[in-house]
């Protein structure tokens, strides 16, 4: 089964909230979460096992967290990461994208980007 509908040790756990990408404001943070404070914007993805991205409120790890500049929105910031890390996959892998060289990635449907 996706790991949408079961956990890590393949356990059923329907039903099941939808999403994976997130943005918003830390409210908690479990025991030893470093690099998060109370109160910061945020945005990120939960993993193939967790989403619930829909809900009013989620449980993410910290490693998949980012900083949220607070000039962008939070639906802007919830549209970044699969949008963002889909076009730096397609730059870095497909197209060979390295440091010094320029990489264009335009919406299309169907597909991320163009280079």
């Amino acid at each position: 089964m996706a790991p949408t509908w079961t956990d890590r040790r393949g356990r059923d756990r329907t039903p099941s909230i939808p999403g994976h990408e997130l943005a918003g404001v830390v409210t908690a943070l479990g025991y030893g979460t470093t690099g998060l404070s109370m109160g910061q914007r945020v945005f990120g993805l939960t993993d193939w096992h967790r989403d619930g991205t829909l809900a009013e409120y989620v449980a993410a790890e910290a490693r998949n967290l980012a900083p949220l500049p607070g000039d962008v929105d939070f639906t802007v910031g919830a549209s970044l990461p699969i949008s963002g890390l889909t076009a730096w996959k397609d730059c870095s892998t497909t197209a060979a994208f390295r440091r010094g060289r320029a990489c264009s990635c335009t919406a299309r449907p169907a597909r991320s980007g163009r280079w």
